[in-house]
């Protein structure tokens, strides 16, 4: 077969040359969507935060000191106390707003006289527990004992 010649020949290597750009360019803005949807994830989605709790128990009193040494800072109202007896948040405790944060150094103190509503005794186990997106995730994030 003779190649073509005339009006309109060249139309073909146009056309082929046009639906290449045009697979590349889709091919780019793919892959760029994709990108931006792995560098823009929520950070709802890391999980559990950590934090580091020391306790300090007052038998005498019935009463349990506890600490947030370190950690990521964690609103109140996600975190919660709980034991056998008694199941309250650290807001309520710390006479805090819930959407405050708790950070390192942060000290709240469970006894029949505060919040909390209840003794803490030695054959007590008393839990922090973290609570995220709605309740939907938990994680127990220390115990005492330990």
């Amino acid at each position: 077969m003779a190649p073509r010649s005339g009006p309109g020949a060249g139309d073909r290597a146009v056309s082929e040359t046009t639906s290449a750009l045009t697979l590349v360019a889709v091919a780019v803005v793919t892959a760029g969507a994709l990108g931006g949807m792995v560098l823009l994830e929520s950070p709802d989605d890391e999980g559990p935060p950590s934090g580091n709790v020391t306790f300090e128990h007052d038998a005498e009193n019935g009463a349990l000191l506890v600490t947030y040494r370190e950690g990521d800072e964690i609103p109140a109202g996600q975190l919660r106390i709980r034991s056998a007896d008694a199941n309250t948040t650290w807001a309520a405790v710390a006479n805090m707003n819930e959407s405050a944060p708790v950070t390192p150094g942060a000290i709240v103190r469970l006894s029949r006289q505060s919040e909390y509503g209840a003794g803490v005794d030695r054959g007590d186990r008393v839990e922090l527990v973290w609570f995220g997106d709605g309740g939907n995730q938990t994680a127990v994030l220390d115990s005492w004992p330990s």
